[in-house]
């Protein structure tokens, strides 16, 4: 499953499989 994270820095919500530098 894929776990969705906030990111504050960008303000959207990606997934932890798909993590951007």
């Amino acid at each position: 499953k894929h776990t969705t994270h906030k990111s504050h820095q960008e303000g959207y919500e990606w997934s932890s499989e798909e993590t951007v530098a």
